[in-house]
C-alpha cells in the first residue's frame, strides 16, 4: 500500500496540473505519444532463431521506435522546467538520458 506522503505528493501534482492548464495539455500531448517502452526494449534485445530479411527490418523498426521515444524526453523535460511541484519537477531528471548513447539510456531506463 502506498505511503501517505506518496499519495499526498501525487495529489499535489494533480492539483498543480488542474490549476495550470497549459502544462497539463502539453504533457497530455507528449505522454500520449509514448509507446510501451518495456515492450520496445524487449523487442530490440530479443534474439530471433533465424535472421530473415523481414525480421531484420522489424528489429530495425523497433530500434527506430526506441530512438523516437527517447527524443520525446527533451520536450517532456522542457515542459516540466517551470513547475513548482516537486513530483513533477523530479521527472525533469530523466532528460539527460536522451543525450546518452542508446545502450546507456536503456540501462538507465531499466533501473
Amino acid at each position: 500500500m502506498a505511503e501517505i506522503s506518496t499519495i499526498n505528493a501525487r495529489l499535489d501534482a494533480i492539483q498543480y496540473l488542474a490549476e495550470n492548464c497549459e502544462p497539463f495539455y502539453t504533457l497530455q500531448s507528449i505522454l500520449g505519444r509514448f509507446p510501451d517502452i518495456d515492450w520496445i526494449i524487449s523487442m530490440c534485445v530479443q534474439l530471433p532463431k533465424e535472421d530473415t530479411e523481414q525480421r531484420c527490418e522489424m528489429r530495425l523498426n523497433y530500434v527506430i521506435a526506441l530512438k523516437n521515444t527517447l527524443e520525446l524526453l527533451d520536450p517532456l523535460a522542457n515542459t516540466l522546467e517551470t513547475p513548482t511541484n516537486p513530483l513533477l519537477a523530479s521527472v525533469r531528471g530523466v532528460s539527460h538520458i536522451s543525450s546518452l548513447p542508446l545502450s546507456q539510456a536503456i540501462t538507465l531506463h531499466q533501473m
